[in-house]
């Protein structure tokens, strides 16, 4: 299954559900509006194929211009919006060797903390997917 472009005009974040493995994949790629994040976290949250629960892999890996503090508040805002949804949840969020993104993703983590899923920042794939499937 192919990742579903949000937008015909390139939007820079696109997701996936993949049923079997109750996951939601997200792959942010570029630069991205804070109009852009609430529109992915929406779109992918409300698809008929979502269960609550599920867990999410984001890939950061592509991005070109980290996500800004107005932007973690606002994400904040709508991921609460979606706290039954997310309940039991873990998110893996893979940025890669970015330093700068690692930090504010950790933020972004730090920053939700009342919404009832457990979040990671991961620097590879492997590791994060490990963590997910981890049995707690």
């Amino acid at each position: 299954m192919g990742l579903n472009p949000l937008r015909q005009a390139g939007m820079p974040i696109s997701h996936r559900i993949d049923r079997e493995r109750r996951y939601v994949f997200f792959r942010i790629w570029g630069e991205f509006s804070t109009a852009e994040i609430i529109a992915a976290i929406t779109q992918a949250l409300t698809d008929p194929d979502f269960k609550p629960g599920y867990n999410v892999l984001s890939d950061h890996t592509g991005v070109t211009r980290v996500i800004q503090r107005d932007q973690i508040e606002v994400t904040t805002s709508v991921l609460n919006k979606f706290r039954t949804a997310l309940a039991g949840a873990r998110w893996a969020m893979v940025v890669g060797d970015s330093d700068y993104h690692w930090g504010m993703l950790r933020m972004l983590s730090g920053l939700s903390s009342g919404v009832p899923v457990e979040a990671q920042t991961f620097r590879e794939e492997a590791a994060a997917v490990r963590w997910l499937e981890e049995v707690v």
